[in-house]
């Protein structure tokens, strides 16, 4: 069992760098090379390895991770102040892309409620690839990336209510716009008590922490802290990417940021890595050249 295991880790090892390598060459993001490399060595390509429960489990950790170091950098702050990037711009977005896909999927006969959910899917971007392309340029507090990522929080928002008015059409289907509005509730209890209980509870443990001057201590307490939110927030109906993002936010406004981001970094980097990999695993090559743009699009969804 063990050795499986190492001879597992060390295929995913040699094939992310083989890939990598490639695409650096190229210039294109590191993501690809590990798409690349999950396309190969999966069930799909050479089937050396597939994506496991277990492997999954700590890809879901690498989006946790990247969501908290995002909120380190957003914080709350700065959330109140590029409210217009968040409402504005994320608004115009959506509903833009809604209202256009919408109009042509009607036109091209398929009913109102179809063509709403199929302009809401194509509203939805790729919170995963695209902040991750971000914190690699190093621009997720630069004016475009707060735009872009004020526009990935609407419509992280928008998903929820667009569940309500989805739901109110579908047959039968009135527990499921109670369960959203339950979740829209959820989300703004969660960011009213984000700003005003757990700001000064987190900044009081991070201090008495810091007192301790012990470094594995301080590394436990951040692990806690993301994994922790991460847990309730899923728990509370909300994702858990999205509670480990509020708890970083919450972070961020302490004198302890720039240290949490250098121990956390290395748990991002490899974890999320791991997660493109088994993205990569689960694309059949086969079904890409029958239907290459059905293919793409519940791809980019899903990530």
């Amino acid at each position: 069992m063990a050795d499986d295991l190492l001879i597992k880790t060390l295929v995913v090892i040699l094939a992310s760098v083989c890939a990598i390598s490639l695409v650096a060459r190229l210039r294109f993001p590191a993501a690809g090379g590990y798409l690349l490399a999950g396309l190969v060595i999966g069930p799909h390509g050479l089937q050396l390895i597939t994506a496991s429960d277990e492997a999954r489990f700590l890809a879901e950790l690498g989006i946790i991770f990247l969501m908290f170091m995002v909120g380190l950098e957003f914080s709350l702050s700065a959330m109140i102040t590029a409210r217009r990037d968040v409402f504005g711009a994320g608004s115009l977005q959506v509903g833009f892309t809604v209202f256009i896909v919408t109009g042509i999927a009607a036109l091209s006969g398929v009913s109102l409620s179809g063509a709403v959910l199929l302009g809401g899917a194509v509203a939805m971007s790729s919170t995963a690839i695209t902040l991750k392309q971000l914190v690699d340029q190093g621009e997720v507090s630069s004016q475009q990336g707060r735009l872009v990522l004020g526009i990935l929080l609407f419509q992280d928002l928008a998903v929820l209510p667009f569940l309500v008015v989805l739901g109110g059409w579908q047959p039968g289907g009135g527990s499921e716009p109670l369960g959203a509005l339950r979740q829209l509730a959820t989300a703004t209890i969660a960011l009213v008590a984000a700003a005003f209980i757990c700001k000064p509870v987190f900044r009081t443990w991070l201090t008495w922490v810091a007192r301790t001057n012990s470094a594995d201590l301080f590394l436990l307490t951040v692990l806690l802290l993301a994994l922790g939110t991460a847990f309730v927030g899923h728990v509370a109906g909300l994702s858990g990417p999205i509670g480990a993002f509020l708890a970083g936010m919450v972070v961020g406004e302490s004198d302890f940021r720039h240290q949490v981001e250098d121990d956390i970094r290395p748990f991002r980097d490899i974890l999320l890595g791991l997660f493109f990999v088994t993205v990569g695993m689960e694309v059949d090559p086969s079904t890409v050249v029958v239907a290459p743009m059905s293919v793409l699009s519940l791809l980019w969804q899903n990530v």
